[in-house]
């Protein structure tokens, strides 16, 4: 077993895995997962991930070691109000992940639902 980390040392490691998955095109899948599940419901980002990804291992060595879970879940947005000679923002999803443990949100993210399934069956 590792080392007893600070909770801001392993907020910070849960909270670089968190913005991994928004930010790393890799990861689309898993968002497209997780915006197919009840809004506001709450799932474990480990069983999102497959088991042989790098951040499923990285999620169940930190759950191991510290007992620390990354949590997520998705809301509906309210449609945007069009600017001027713009299309109106449609289908956008707060995304929000959350670490139990800490009682800490670790990354938000507003992503448009229809571009993150149309790139996930890419």
């Amino acid at each position: 077993m590792s080392g007893r980390l600070t909770d801001d040392t392993l907020y910070e490691r849960l909270a670089d895995v968190a913005s991994k998955l928004v930010e790393e095109p890799q990861h689309t899948g898993l968002l497209a997962k997780l915006l197919t599940s009840a809004p506001g419901t709450f799932s474990d980002v480990a069983t999102l991930t497959p088991s042989s990804s790098l951040v499923a291992v990285e999620l169940l060595r930190i759950r191991r070691d510290h007992g620390a879970r990354l949590m997520a879940t998705h809301l509906p947005c309210p449609d945007g109000e069009p600017r001027e000679g713009e299309d109106t923002p449609t289908d956008v999803a707060m995304i929000v992940f959350y670490i139990p443990e800490l009682a800490a949100i670790a990354e938000t993210a507003l992503l448009d639902r229809t571009r993150i399934f149309e790139l996930s069956r890419s």
